[in-house]
């Protein structure tokens, strides 16, 4: 039975017990299904019937470029954790086109992060995640005492831009599209993007 229906007759039956000297079934389901009618049109009862089913879920690798994808299932296999492939296809996507070095990086922290030893009790982090947190990063090799190589260097302040975009991320959101402060972390976050972007690029 509908939740049309049951609402129909629970409130027919209403009508007819206001009305028991003068019962009438017909316009006591009259009224009831004009009643529901209002109801809906005013945002209230049903809404267009059956709930739309949803939408399948996109397949992130058919919009990669063949490079792209030919890189991911590089990464998938190193990663070795067959949970939420289609999620990690998603942020390798948003990775964008990097260069081979970065991909190469990425591909041989997935690896080492696949030979880590886990702790009873630990779960192994997904590889949507790993990408998202750009866990690769705490794989480059830590440099000799007293010597900061390029990559190291270059990482670090990667890492420093990413945090910082992060709090200028989470702070917008205090402020209201209209407020002085909006403003000003929304050009800091496009400042931080752009930097992002550039040392991506060198």
């Amino acid at each position: 039975m509908s939740d049309k229906q049951k609402f129909v007759r629970s409130t027919a039956a209403l009508f007819v017990a206001c009305h028991h000297e003068k019962p009438d079934a017909g316009r006591a389901i009259q009224w009831a299904a004009s009643l529901w009618k209002k109801l809906t049109e005013a945002g209230y009862g049903d809404k267009q019937g059956e709930s739309k089913p949803r939408s399948p879920e996109a397949d992130y690798c058919q919009q990669m470029s063949e490079r792209q994808r030919k890189l991911f299932d590089q990464f998938w296999g190193a990663f070795n954790h067959k949970q939420g492939r289609n999620g990690a296809a998603m942020r390798w996507l948003q990775l964008g086109e990097c260069k081979d070095d970065e991909y190469r990086q990425i591909i041989s922290a997935a690896k080492a992060e696949a030979a880590k030893p886990m702790q009873p009790g630990q779960v192994r982090k997904m590889a949507q995640g790993w990408l998202t947190e750009r866990r690769w990063l705490d794989h480059l090799e830590a440099p000799s005492a007293g010597v900061t190589s390029p990559a190291s260097k270059r990482a670090e302040e990667y890492r420093a831009l990413i945090g910082e975009l992060d709090h200028a991320k989470r702070t917008i959101t205090v402020y209201k599209p209209d407020e002085e402060g909006h403003e000003y972390w929304q050009s800091q976050i496009t400042k931080l993007t752009a930097s992002i972007e550039q040392l991506r690029s060198n």
